[in-house]
């Protein structure tokens, strides 16, 4: 549908002269780039508000292969309670530099950088009492207002959040339509589960992924960096699935003990035991009776050997099985695997 469109508005946005309009009211600047405000998939460039020319604008180019949160769009734009970057506006538009209509979407632009712009950037510690109060309290509010319109962020981590002057001291997620979800998202922070999907098939997710990616950037901005930055897919995903995701992601790392208990619940790697929305508010409130529960172990005693490689991690077997599926579907049916534990 998406593409229609696209391709019936040829020239829309085109004024000669070179200026860009997008719905005859904001002015695209195609020569003027952001890159700390663009993501894989959408480019960000200096836009303006001919309506309100003193605010400061941004305009994301999504690619011609990726296609926008649409109807999230929608949801977002009146949410003005969010701590979040929302759409302002959006529609195809001509883009010279891709000589072709693209699809471009409005924003606010945020009064600061990213916190961490990149994983291998390390930052100064934050305090334990400035991420509740500045991140935790926040997100949990903007989550909330997410969960009640059946959306979800899918875009939570360090290099998409932003201070905001607005309040004090108060952290603000970055966009969460310009892609799909979690398209571009560092498979850090995504679940297990997650991870191992392509990203374009990740899906829209639940709320539990957001809580876990929350949890994830509260860790790194506690340790003032990403321990497992630079490590491959297969790498993370390993030692997530062996360590479990906590000790994963802490590495040798000390986590401020004020974060510990919400984090080690938001990173949880059985979603049963994951932390919720209300656990977290109960907490943040002195409440909650509930404690995070040790990482389990899902080794074995005796090994399973599959393609020459003995396991005893048993979901460290179901993704090898997941990557070789042909191979795996000989073993399922087979009656070494049913007596093997």
């Amino acid at each position: 549908m998406e593409d229609d469109v696209l391709e019936s508005a040829e020239q829309i946005g085109a004024t000669g002269d070179d200026e860009i309009l997008l719905n005859d009211r904001y002015r695209l600047v195609p020569d003027a780039p952001l890159p700390d405000l663009g993501t894989p998939g959408a480019r960000a460039f200096v836009a303006s508000d001919l309506k309100s020319p003193n605010d400061s604008m941004f305009v994301r180019i999504c690619e011609p292969s990726i296609f926008p949160r649409v109807e999230a769009m929608v949801q977002l734009k009146n949410l003005r309670e969010a701590y979040a970057i929302i759409p302002e506006d959006w529609g195809p538009v001509y883009w010279p530099p891709l000589g072709r209509t693209s699809f471009a979407i409005i924003f606010r632009r945020p009064n600061n950088p990213p916190i961490m712009p990149t994983l291998k950037t390390a930052i100064q510690k934050i305090d334990a009492d400035t991420i509740i109060k500045s991140l935790l309290v926040p997100a949990l509010k903007t989550l909330t207002l997410f969960d009640r319109r059946k959306i979800t962020h899918r875009a939570i981590r360090p290099g998409n959040v932003f201070e905001s002057g607005m309040d004090g001291k108060i952290f603000v997620f970055g966009d969460c339509v310009s892609v799909p979800p979690a398209w571009g998202q560092s498979i850090i922070f995504e679940t297990i589960e997650s991870a191992m999907a392509p990203a374009m098939a990740r899906g829209k997710g639940t709320i539990s992924d957001d809580i876990y990616a929350l949890g994830a950037t509260m860790l790194f901005l506690g340790i003032g960096c990403c321990p497992l930055a630079g490590k491959s897919d297969k790498e993370i995903i390993r030692a997530k699935i062996e360590q479990g995701s906590f000790t994963a992601l802490l590495g040798k790392e000390v986590v401020p003990g004020g974060l510990r208990e919400p984090v080690r619940g938001m990173l949880a790697d059985d979603p049963s035991d994951r932390w919720t929305l209300d656990d977290l508010v109960q907490w943040t409130h002195g409440t909650l009776r509930r404690s995070a529960r040790p990482t389990r172990d899902f080794r074995t005693d005796r090994p399973f050997k599959f393609r020459e490689i003995e396991f005893r991690n048993t979901r460290m077997l179901a993704a090898s099985f997941g990557r070789r599926w042909k191979e795996a579907a000989k073993e399922i049916r087979g009656k070494e695997l049913m007596t093997w534990t």
